[in-house]
């Protein structure tokens, strides 16, 4: 990344929301992201994209980072598939892939099963 894209201020513009979610063109590696999605809601965009912006960053994950990362995702795909899903079963979700990874038995019972 060169110094001057470095100054440079994120650049994200409004558009129409998407009906095909392959459609958005959105750099979410990138480390602005964050800064790009307060601006939308603040000015209560309907979606934006990231197409005209020059000033990407690329957000560099360890691969424990990574994984981290897919974990919250996976839980939170796990408890939108439940109807009572609580931050509770959450939380023992990800206890319990941790516990998966590390090769150890998951003795707190799976909060998780109905």
């Amino acid at each position: 990344m060169s110094e001057s894209q470095a100054r440079k201020a994120a650049d994200p513009r409004p558009c129409k929301a998407f009906s095909i979610a392959g459609d958005v063109r959105r750099r979410v590696w990138c480390l602005r992201y964050g800064e790009c999605l307060d601006l939308a809601v603040g000015n209560k965009w309907e979606s934006f994209t990231c197409s005209s912006c020059d000033a990407f960053q690329p957000q560099m994950l360890a691969p424990d980072e990574l994984q981290h990362d897919a974990d919250r995702c996976l839980a939170l795909l796990y408890a939108l598939s439940r109807r009572r899903a609580t931050g509770r079963h959450l939380r023992g979700f990800l206890e319990y892939l941790e516990s998966e990874r590390r090769g150890e038995e998951y003795l707190s019972g799976f909060v998780g099963c109905y």
